[in-house]
């Protein structure tokens, strides 16, 4: 660690951090899902190895997040990233990201709820803020299906909508945000045409082993999840521009994996030149943030919607407290029109900051509902008396 410390860099991101403490004895293991992490996710010299990191760390004013998969236990997770623990500066927890797995892991299916989503949200930013811990906030990254095809719509129509409602979502909780290349031009899941010999990824494959002798049916249902949940989405080339193999190589050089063949239309060069587009969405939310430290980075958080039982909501709010002022995030996760009820009545008026449609500048009265489209969000400044 000293030795690229001493050469200027700022951290270390860690991978699988929590794994590195095992129970001696090697039990074996009675887990049908994750089988062995009960012996490996927290072992029993963790805190001892995460110490001597902060240490280090601490030397240098340094920054670290680690990645602790399998550990769902907030109280465990609080002893790696607390203030006053000497650890790590914050995780990355994955309850957002396992959200769609089903009985038999990753590649079994499972509906999910914008409710659920919703409580992850509040569980985790209350959580953090109440034990004087520090949120990692990220929906994608290297082993981590595109966003957009994941928890909205990544249909033609909705796409871009979508993709600046899901910056919003994850974009103005309080944390430090991860942003992950082509996320912010809201890039998309491989087709689902594609067949098996398209994916590259080792874990698909390994997986169909127990499936290469099933039967169509079950093999089709497996497919599927393969193209929703693999890790070939967020691995294809970078789209850079509409040329061929997205400007991402050379004339005449192979990729090491195909281009996702949305790049004619979905690339970093148009999405620059038009002002509507998801990557600069992304550049006026970064600037409020800037703009309104008080509120979306030093700022409480509050859910206002949905209930935790409604199971049919598709509309999630919450308001960031800062400083004298508050600021209600929208997003609406469905296809149907939405209304959010507005701000409580007899509050003074908002004013929408961050819109992804044309609604920024416009006025809201304390009591006045809005309309939402189709995975459409909005964000309202209130300053309080």
């Amino acid at each position: 660690m000293r030795f690229w410390l001493n050469r200027g860099i700022d951290g270390f991101r860690l991978d699988v951090i929590n794994f590195i403490s095992k129970n001696q004895s090697f039990p074996d293991s009675d887990q049908v899902v994750l089988k062995g992490t009960e012996y490996y996710a927290a072992g029993p010299r963790l805190h001892e190895y995460l110490r001597g990191i902060g240490d280090v760390l601490a030397e240098f004013h340094a920054f670290s997040v680690g990645e602790m998969p399998c550990v769902y236990d907030p109280e465990e997770i609080i002893r790696s990233v607390g203030a006053d623990r000497g650890e790590l500066s914050m995780i990355f927890h994955f309850d957002f990201v396992t959200i769609d797995y089903g009985p038999k892991g990753k590649f079994s299916p499972r509906e999910w709820t914008v409710s659920e989503l919703a409580t992850i949200a509040d569980k985790w930013q209350r959580f953090m803020y109440d034990h004087d811990g520090w949120n990692a906030l990220y929906v994608e990254n290297h082993d981590q299906p595109r966003s957009v095809s994941r928890y909205a719509c990544d249909c033609p129509k909705h796409r871009v909508q979508s993709a600046k409602m899901l910056a919003s979502f994850i974009g103005l909780q309080g944390g430090t945000l991860f942003v992950y290349q082509g996320q912010e031009l809201g890039m998309v899941n491989v087709p689902k045409e594609w067949p098996l010999e398209e994916y590259k990824d080792v874990e698909i494959w390994n997986h169909w082993k127990d499936y290469k002798d099933a039967s169509p049916d079950v093999q089709r249902a497996v497919l599927d999840q393969y193209q929703k949940k693999g890790r070939d989405s967020s691995r294809t080339p970078m789209q850079w521009d509409a040329t061929r193999h997205a400007g991402f190589t050379a004339p005449g050089t192979e990729p090491w994996i195909r281009v996702n063949p949305s790049y004619r239309q979905l690339n970093a060069a148009a999405e620059v030149a038009d002002a509507n587009s998801t990557f600069h969405f992304w550049k006026r939310l970064l600037a409020a943030r800037k703009l309104y430290k008080d509120v979306f980075v030093y700022g409480d958080f509050a859910l206002e919607s949905p209930h935790p039982n409604d199971s049919d909501a598709k509309l999630m709010a919450y308001r960031r407290i800062g400083m004298g002022r508050d600021a209600y995030v929208v997003c609406n996760f469905g296809e149907e029109k939405e209304v959010w009820e507005g701000l409580p009545e007899g509050s003074t008026e908002g004013t929408v900051i961050l819109s992804s449609v044309v609604k920024e500048g416009k006025t809201v009265s304390g009591g006045e509902t809005m309309e939402l489209g189709a995975f459409e969000t909005v964000v309202v400044l209130v300053h309080r008396e």
